[in-house]
């Protein structure tokens, strides 16, 4: 019977590294974590005032005065986030119709 030897202390050279969790933004939901959005992405947007629009969202539709369908480019998607009169951003996903033939 052989001893194995001892494993790695933590923060020793053979330990292995972890890596930080991606702190999701807390007005963000439907991103996958870890998963970088590219491009651009629909969203439903939920601002606290009625009639706003935050800068780099293109509306697609106003579902509410204070709820709206949008397109908006990754790279201003901080940014949105980060307008105080947002509330959340809900990241779409598009579904297959129950009538579609799958590939």
């Amino acid at each position: 019977m052989t001893d194995k030897p001892p494993p790695p202390e933590p923060g020793s050279p053979g330990f292995p590294a972890m890596q930080p969790a991606a702190t999701p933004h807390p007005k963000l939901s439907g991103v996958d974590p870890g998963r970088e959005p590219e491009g651009e992405i629909r969203a439903i947007v939920k601002v606290a005032k009625s009639g706003h629009v935050p800068d780099h969202v293109r509306v697609r539709a106003e579902v509410a005065p204070t709820l709206l369908s949008a397109d908006i480019p990754c790279e201003h998607l901080a940014a949105v986030l980060d307008d105080p009169c947002v509330v959340s951003v809900q990241v779409s996903e598009r579904l297959q119709q129950i009538n579609d033939k799958p590939e």
